[in-house]
């Protein structure tokens, strides 16, 4: 795959809840994902977190089988109805070694 508007990574769609740590304010609220890659997460929650911000986030995966958690830094965030859309780059892009789970999803698409 090509590189689309600077990303490294191909996105899929990946509609799951997430619960969202914001480690630089310790609030925690929940949201859920719009779409994943092996570089990072797209997030809709109820609450705008800025640029620069410290996330560490848990996935409820499908299907009932269990969770994952990743770490990142937002670095896309805009207000949207009802909450806001974050996007957020993993510190460490996903591996079948770290992150089992998510990296079959994105295999399965």
């Amino acid at each position: 795959m090509g590189t689309i508007l600077g990303r490294r990574y191909e996105r899929v769609s990946f509609p799951a809840a997430v619960t969202v740590h914001n480690l630089d304010s310790g609030e925690c609220f929940t949201g859920e994902s719009i779409d994943l890659s092996r570089g990072g997460i797209g997030v809709f929650t109820e609450r705008f977190i800025p640029q620069g911000a410290s996330l560490r986030i848990v996935v409820q995966l499908p299907g009932g089988r269990g969770q994952a958690e990743v770490h990142g830094i937002v670095v896309r965030a805009r207000t949207e109805t009802g909450g806001a859309i974050m996007g957020v780059s993993f510190h460490t892009p996903l591996t079948p070694q770290l992150s089992p789970e998510l990296c079959r999803v994105l295999d399965r698409k």
